[in-house]
């Protein structure tokens, strides 16, 4: 069986789970007629089907220990959806099965058992490809239509032709949606709340996305709806044209599993969000308005980590609705704000502030009084709800920053320029095993689509970090930015920059590195000759500080199959020694010379070295690594290691006190680092 555990689906109304989850739980008696409404179905790894019935409370819409058994030999499929397909009221299961070339169909519920999977009534074949497979009433017709995102970015349907014995949707395609080639969740909710059905997207580097249905029912009808989405969406500004694509933004970049569904019955789509772990939370929707993250803070709900598969019956839409202002605060540690409660049902609007039932859902960060008073207690997030009988529980979101809203740029943090010129900040967490995370990050900066090379380093010398870049247009220039405090959601300005020397595209690697102990930033760069020559930082800080005549040398030579150099303390003499990747992938440590000059020579080097002078080899583990970067972010005062994938996988090895064999328990961070620069810096000591 192949189980895809990083796929997610969204499927008409309803959702589609695909993760790993595992419970304890008492057994029951299959399920007639199908899952109630708000009922979660899951299987688990010996194929067998579950139900763990809804709770009612929105906040914890189900319970891990409590399910009752639904039925066996569901050990193929490697995406389930609930969709009536058959049109009979009831819920069917949607399946998709990778044997051959991957089929999809569906399983009709019966009145004795929900379903059987020797029966299934066969959808289409060659699915196996595609990148997304969700089922959605795209024309509103109100029969459950096939979808498909294809490795072109285009989201084609397959419209429901009405066949309820037989394959529905061999009907002509047609494409709804186009500009996805990035996305790694494709799912549709009511997200506005104009009535129609939006799409929400995840794009590859985390940021999460609402894309506004762009059209009317009667447009939807005639399948003209269509969404774009380009990239001038991605770098946009917020816009107050409702129909503008618009960030719920980078929170839920670490989880593997993003769906949307209504789970407290206010006919708004809530957020259900999976982590490696198996932990499942809720962000239940604020009732924001376009261009407004409707998810601020999520809930947790509890441990599903043993389920392939997973989907959720849609609950029953509720006449009255709490909701809750403001819907979103960033607030300092012991600050105090204070929410209103509103009732909103057919007959009007009152306050109910009074009324309903105040909660948190981390006592730790917030706490809040029956007058809707919160309290900010320690750093973090926490959704603050209003609970009232017979409505919609409402919800907001209350960010404590612990002092400061915007976190400054400091020494350990990280930042990265993804694709689409955005800059982005990853601060540091004080955690050296998971130092940065994407769900943390947050924009510095648009328009830097230029750069080939990202550094950070203080070279103004004022104790901030400025960042430094090459420019490969023309012959290469390399540039500095000085950090600004001035503003702290922009600390470096693309227009702002101090020109540093001009050429450098033919240095097949450039770092900067104090290499005479003066705490200036000097500047290197691999020639093609193999020489690796430094110029020293010779103390101005408004122009050009490495242009001074003669304050250049060679420190190494013999690196002309060399590709990454890099700078660190790894054998423990208190010297720091030079790392080199060389062009077949294996990685050395040249151990400091004592002496002014590296020389590298492989057919002298030691692979087993006896003398702790010789240059030798770690191996080739890192050899398919597009970034390797030391820093010491453990505080041991060795460098540890820090590669990336094409892929985009982050991982830290830190250095396990033998010089000879340094990294050998590699940590990969969470989430998917797609961002086509990345630049590390060593936290100072009090950080950590």
């Amino acid at each position: 069986m192949t189980v895809q555990p990083f796929r997610r689906r969204a499927i008409a109304g309803v959702v589609a789970l695909c993760t790993m989850f595992t419970l304890p739980a008492v057994a029951g008696p299959a399920v007639a007629n199908g899952p109630a409404p708000g009922e979660l179905v899951a299987r688990d790894r010996d194929g067998r089907l579950w139900v763990h019935p809804a709770t009612g409370d929105p906040t914890r819409p189900w319970d891990p220990a409590v399910r009752r058994l639904a039925g066996s030999g569901w050990q193929a499929p490697n995406v389930l959806a609930l969709a009536d397909v058959s049109l009979d009221g009831k819920p069917d299961l949607f399946t998709r099965d990778p044997a051959g070339d991957g089929t999809v169909g569906y399983h009709a519920t019966r009145s004795d058992a929900a379903w059987d999977p020797a029966v299934r009534v066969l959808g289409m074949a060659g699915w196996n490809n595609a990148a997304s497979v969700l089922v959605e009433d795209v024309d509103q017709d109100g029969r459950p239509d096939l979808l498909a995102r294809q490795s072109g970015g285009n989201l084609r349907v397959w419209p429901h032709d009405g066949k309820t014995t037989a394959s529905p949707w061999l009907t002509p395609a047609y494409d709804v949606a186009e500009g996805l080639e990035r996305t790694d969740v494709v799912a549709f909710g009511e997200i506005t709340g104009d009535g129609l059905r939006d799409l929400v997207i995840r794009e590859d580097d985390g940021s999460v996305w609402v894309l506004p249905h762009p059209g009317v029912v009667a447009a939807s009808k005639k399948r003209t709806a269509r969404w774009t989405w380009q990239k001038p969406a991605r770098t946009a500004k917020a816009s107050a044209d409702p129909a503008a694509p618009y960030s719920a933004g980078v929170g839920w970049a670490d989880d593997t599993r993003l769906d949307f569904q209504d789970v407290n019955g206010d006919g708004l789509a809530d957020l259900l969000a999976t982590d490696r772990s198996g932990q499942l939370r809720v962000a239940l929707h604020t009732g924001a308005p376009a261009g407004e993250n409707p998810w601020p803070a999520a809930i947790p709900v509890g441990d599903f980590s043993a389920y392939d598969v997973v989907a959720v019956s849609p609950v029953a839409r509720k006449q009255s609705v709490v909701r809750i202002s403001p819907r979103a605060v960033t607030t300092a540690a012991g600050a105090t704000t204070a929410y209103r409660a509103t009732l909103v049902s057919p007959s009007g609007s009152r306050d109910v502030t009074n009324e309903v039932t105040w909660s948190t859902s981390d006592p730790a960060v917030a706490r809040i009084d029956a007058g809707g008073r919160a309290t900010a207690l320690a750093s973090g997030n926490s959704a603050v709800t209003a609970s009232l009988a017979g409505a919609a529980v409402g919800a907001a979101g209350l960010r404590v920053s612990g002092g400061t809203a915007i976190p400054p740029v400091r020494p350990g943090d990280a930042v990265g320029l993804d694709r689409d010129g955005r800059l982005w900040h990853y601060p540091y967490s004080g955690d050296p095993l998971r130092p940065w995370s994407r769900t943390t990050r947050r924009a510095v900066g648009v328009d830097w689509a230029g750069p080939d090379r990202l550094l950070l380093s203080d070279l103004t010398l004022d104790g901030a970090l400025d960042l430094f870049v090459r420019a490969p247009s023309g012959d290469g220039s390399v540039w500095f930015h000085p950090h600004s405090a001035a503003d702290p959601l922009r600390p470096w300005s693309p227009t702002s920059k101090v020109f540093g020397m001009s050429g450098w595209n033919n240095a097949a690697a450039v770092l900067l590195e104090d290499l005479n102990g003066d705490r200036r930033p000097d500047l290197l760069s691999r020639m093609p000759a193999g020489n690796l020559r430094v110029w020293f930082h010779d103390g101005k800080t408004t122009a050009s500080p490495w242009l001074t005549p003669g304050n250049w040398t060679d420190v190494a030579t013999g690196l002309q199959t060399t590709d990454i150099v890099r700078f660190g303390d790894i054998t423990g003499d208190g010297l720091r020694d030079l790392l080199i990747r060389e062009q077949d992938g294996a990685v050395w440590v040249l151990p400091n010379p004592g002496t002014s000059r590296w020389t590298w020579n492989p057919a002298t080097a030691d692979p087993n070295p006896t003398d702790p002078a010789k240059p030798y080899r770690l191996g080739a583990t890192w050899s398919a690594a597009t970034t390797l970067d030391l820093q010491d972010i453990n505080a041991d005062g060795r460098p540890d290691l820090l590669t990336t994938t094409p892929a985009g996988a982050l991982t830290l090895t830190l250095h396990n006190n033998n010089p000879r064999a340094p990294y050998t328990t590699p940590t990969t961070l969470p989430g998917t680092w797609t961002d086509r620069l990345l630049t590390f810096t060593t936290p100072e000591r009090n950080q950590r």
